[in-house]
């Protein structure tokens, strides 16, 4: 029952009514969004209409009384680029329409309207349509996949140990799991839509590996005698999973020990839970499934004899093997100087989406990134709250803000400005009403940027602090807008994946000191093959110019988690034995190699499966997580032996 309770449960979540945006962002982010709202009136994002060069006047003026006339829309904007004859309609919403419902609504006004004036409109985007086509594309992405899904953790154990037990027992487990852990979470959080969609494959895939082991243990041992209880098995396999588990949820729960951003504090919480929790379902159902007694059936060799003759040639041939080895990752390093940090937003869809065509237009269009910034002019004192005072202080911040070469645009000084709602249309009144808020005394310019490099985008926060420090000294300075809000995020995705990275390394040295007692013929091979394929990802990004950014949060916590996987379970065996450390590896490989080979084919097949989705990073995070894997298992089995073998030989000769 648990399998058709998952499905059920993942085909009637819903989404958040609140933006992923103000989740990600800490408290005194979101304070500050809804102090733009108390202000201004309106949401902190917008909607962008271009206008074909050839429409008529009387067109372009029906369509912004029409956009006005819809009840979520605040005011309409009409301006031009300088240099880039394109005419666009800035569309500004409401406060109070930031929930899933609005967006629909709004989503559909405007296609409504862009129907109506296709010979006026050539491309729309905006916030609204970014979040329904992205959710609509997680439900088709789900949809899509989840049958390819269930075949890849049905059909390859079922190939490598032909029971019915490894047909059924990781499916049952990975639902179970989910299930559980997302009960939990729609328990004791108010919103569980994004969470529950991170939370999927971090369990199912800790729960799928070690239900593999499991099975691959129980199957192997069945043929010494007609029938074979598992509870010795169980017990034996528990440990090096257990480690395992705990090393995956350590590298989790980090993300909970910071405290800037709520949604990431959330997330690392359940999914280090997450991880617990499918371990524990694992050996308790285990039990349960597996104590009725598994028949013996012959069971595929060819797994074993693949992992032995990987081994046993890395021994024999090891310089050849690190030298090829060496060679990738100098090739990989070669591509980490272009590795970079970005902000995916609006372009969050593959280049064959629809939404994807309107962005470029509207960007090659415009000139712009279509994430502009918005710069808010407080008042601190008394002569600062004067309406000349406050327009004095905007004035110095267009003119500065103008002599970079990356400003394309400043709003609402930009030639061509009128405001839809305005009585007199073309007055300096009339152009500064929704701007300028003397009684708040409160101003707002709006930024518009070429498109440049993240980095660059932090230097240009940066001057204007420096230029609220230095030149104004009346006035405060903060910021919003796209422009502003996701770069922020990016930098919360950021210092949380380096945290993570940090203390997924002191987590795995740990790990692997204590389970190997500090001996360095196997800590120091075991601590490069887990590294080394990292690097190499990491180099594959770069020379394909796959960026990185919050949604490849998923990538090293998966990676780490199963190549630690790999490690513990090949070099496991080699801690208590006075044999021959080749001899014991060899055997090693025999016992463990089918698991970690049909292990490495369900979860790069499952990921692989990505490849299809809407959203470009869950195509480039699918892609790389199977590589990723690959190449981990590749490590284990040829590298680790090489490793040791040449390791082995220099401590013998000094």
């Amino acid at each position: 029952m648990a399998v058709p309770i998952c499905l059920y449960y993942l085909s009637s979540f819903t989404p958040d009514e609140r933006p992923t945006l103000e989740q990600m962002l800490p408290p005194q982010d979101q304070d500050r969004l809804e102090e733009i709202r108390t202000i201004f009136g309106i949401e902190p994002n917008r909607m962008i209409i271009g206008i074909k060069p050839e429409a008529e006047p009387d067109s372009i003026g029906r369509l912004k009384q029409q956009i006005s006339a819809i009840d979520d829309v605040a005011d309409v904007m009409q301006i031009s680029i300088e240099g880039q004859n394109a005419r666009l309609l800035l569309i500004n919403i409401s406060a109070g329409n930031s929930t899933m419902q609005a967006a629909h609504r709004l989503e559909k006004a405007i296609a409504a309207l862009t129907a109506a004036f296709a010979d006026t409109i050539t491309a729309t985007i905006g916030t609204p349509q970014i979040r329904v086509a992205s959710w609509q594309g997680a439900y088709e992405d789900i949809r899509d996949i989840l049958p390819w899904l269930l075949i890849s953790v049905t059909l390859i154990p079922y190939l490598f140990f032909r029971s019915l037990s490894a047909l059924l027992f990781p499916l049952f487990v990975a639902s179970i799991s989910c299930t559980l852990i997302l009960l939990l979470v729609q328990h004791f959080e108010r919103n569980t839509g994004l969470i529950a969609v991170v939370l999927i494959p971090i369990v199912w895939s800790i729960a799928t590996l070690d239900a593999i082991h499991l099975i691959d243990r129980t199957v192997r041992l069945a043929g010494k005698r007609n029938t074979f209880f598992p509870s010795v098995e169980i017990r034996a396999l528990a440990h090096p999973c257990l480690l395992t588990s705990l090393t995956t949820a350590g590298a989790l729960l980090i993300l909970a020990l910071q405290e800037d951003s709520p949604l990431l504090h959330d997330l690392g919480i359940w999914a280090g839970i997450g991880a617990l929790l499918a371990y524990l379902l694992t050996f308790v159902t285990g039990t349960l499934f597996l104590s009725t007694g598994i028949r013996y059936r012959p069971v595929p060799n060819w797994p074993r004899y693949l992992a032995l003759q990987a081994v046993r040639y890395s021994q024999h041939h090891a310089k050849r093997v690190l030298t090829a080895w060496v060679i990738l990752l100098c090739l990989a390093l070669s591509g980490l100087p272009s590795l970079q940090l970005t902000v995916r937003f609006p372009s969050l869809f593959h280049p064959s989406h629809t939404l994807e065509e309107e962005i470029d237009k509207l960007a090659a269009m415009s000139g712009t990134d279509l994430r502009p910034i918005d710069v808010f002019i407080e008042a601190i004192d008394e002569p600062g709250a004067d309406r000349m005072a406050l327009l004095n202080a905007a004035r110095a911040l267009r003119n500065y803000a103008k002599t970079w070469p990356e400003t394309k645009m400043v709003l609402p000084f930009a030639g061509g400005l009128e405001t839809a709602t305005a009585s007199k249309p073309g007055t300096e009144e009339a152009a500064l009403s929704d701007w300028f808020k003397p009684d708040s005394t409160t101003a707002r310019v709006q930024l518009h940027f070429a498109p440049h490099s993240f980095q660059r985008h932090s230097e240009l926060i940066d001057w204007l602090r420096h230029f609220d420090r230095t030149v104004l000294s009346h006035h405060r300075l903060w910021f919003g807008g796209t422009g502003y809000d996701y770069h922020r995020m990016e930098q919360l995705g950021a210092k949380a994946g380096m945290m993570g990275l940090i203390g997924s390394l002191a987590i795995i040295m740990a790990t692997l000191l204590w389970t190997f007692r500090g001996n360095t013929d196997i800590f120091v091979p075991a601590l490069i093959a887990l590294l080394l394929p990292a690097m190499l990802i990491g180099g594959i990004m770069g020379h394909a110019g796959i960026p990185w950014s919050l949604g490849m949060m998923l990538l090293p916590v998966i990676y780490i988690g199963l190549a630690v996987d790999y490690t513990l379970h090949l070099l496991w065996p080699l801690r208590h034995s006075k044999r021959s450390l080749q001899r014991r590896l060899q055997s090693s490989a025999l016992r463990a190699g089918p698991a970690l080979l049909a292990t490495t084919a369900v979860i790069a097949t499952c990921t692989a499966a990505l490849s299809q989705s809407a959203i470009q990073v869950n195509r480039e995070l699918g892609g790389l997580l199977a590589v990723g894997l690959t190449l981990a298992l590749l490590c284990s089995l040829t590298l680790t032996p090489a490793i040791i073998r040449l390791w082995r030989h220099r401590s013998v000769q000094y």
